[in-house]
């Protein structure tokens, strides 16, 4: 595994995208990220496309119990994770997203997000979310964005995994 691109945020930003992505079998993104605005989720989208080509899944709990399942098909991109409030201003979440076999031409990319937070003051909570593009066209563009926005200071690592 080998470090692609790293992404530090001096600013606000929307979106983050990383495009210098070939020579890989599969792709790994860990971050660290705090939402601009209040009940945010992580999205990805592949090559720009917008279509109803997506599905998704999300399981959501807490210390104390298991909170939902939510899901989507038909989706206009993969709902990852919820994330973390801005109005708790300390509070970061992290997680790691996995792209496997996202240059295969002969099946659909499918993706796996675990991530782990705080949501102001509550308890702490977990996210597992699954998601896949319906579509066998190699990957040659991933759109990470927040529904709110990412605040200063989030960072995001793409590591590329060579077959063995």
């Amino acid at each position: 595994m080998e470090a692609i691109e790293t992404v530090y945020l001096e600013a606000d930003v929307a979106s983050v995208t990383f495009d210098s992505i070939s020579g890989y079998e599969h792709l790994q993104l860990r971050f660290s990220e705090k939402a601009d605005g209040p009940n945010g989720a992580v999205y990805m989208q592949f090559n720009d496309d917008t279509g109803s080509n997506y599905s998704y899944k999300q399981m959501f709990g807490t210390a104390a119990a298991a909170q939902a399942l939510y899901g989507s098909v038909s989706a206009t991109k993969i709902a990852l994770i919820g994330t973390t409030n801005a109005s708790a201003s300390t509070i970061y979440g992290g997680g790691i997203v996995d792209i496997w076999d996202y240059a295969n031409s002969n099946k659909n990319t499918s993706v796996h997000c675990s991530y782990g937070s705080r949501m102001d003051t509550a308890a702490p909570f977990v996210v597992s979310g699954n998601g896949v593009w319906d579509s066998t066209a190699a990957v040659t563009k991933i759109k990470f964005y927040e529904f709110n926005g990412w605040q200063r200071g989030c960072s995001f690592t793409l590591f590329g995994i060579k077959s063995s």
